[in-house]
């Protein structure tokens, strides 16, 4: 008999070994569990405190409050409406990636915290967009003032044959 064992045998014996060793350990750290439980109890000691891992970027807790957070978002409003696009995404830029985030669950984003700063930029521009739009300030710029302002000609002409249409489907005999 020879001791060569082809690439695949020694792959399953290696992967047998590792299941054999972490089977022990499992054993081992049962059993040190169960002996520290029964001192414990034999002795009445405190459990000592969890140590807990460090949060990742996305679990920090933001140190800006939610009233600090709606100001801002109030104060970026007013920058949109009061002046030009630049100064805007300016505005918007000196947030930080954290603020960002924070803000955005404030305004009610689902997917705030896996979304790019990219992402977060353009949905909270969105969000103020709306918030200009609902509060009836009469500065729009851009794509929102050429659509909210038709001139009166095309209005009249639109209204005029809306209502011939409406005439036309009240003299139809009804079928």
């Amino acid at each position: 008999m020879t001791d060569f064992r082809s690439p695949s045998e020694e792959v399953a014996r290696l992967l047998a070994e590792i299941r054999e060793t972490r089977a022990s350990l499992q054993l081992i750290a049962s059993s040190l569990n169960g002996i520290e439980r029964h001192i414990r109890r034999a002795f009445q000691v405190p459990k000592p405190p969890r140590v807990r891992k460090m949060p990742s970027h996305r679990e920090v807790g933001n140190a800006v409050d939610s009233a600090e957070l709606l100001s801002r978002f109030d104060l970026l409003r007013m920058e949109y409406v009061q002046s030009d696009s630049g100064a805007f995404n300016e505005a918007l830029h000196q947030f930080s990636d954290s603020d960002l985030r924070a803000l955005a669950k404030e305004l009610g984003l689902s997917g705030a915290g896996k979304a790019s700063v990219f992402k977060l930029n353009d949905w909270i521009t969105q969000r103020v967009r709306e918030s200009a739009l609902l509060s009836g300030s009469s500065m729009l710029r851009g794509s929102e003032e050429r659509t909210r302002e038709l001139p009166p000609s095309n209005l009249s002409h639109a209204a005029a044959n809306s209502a011939d249409a409406v005439d036309r489907d009240e003299k139809k005999p009804p079928s």
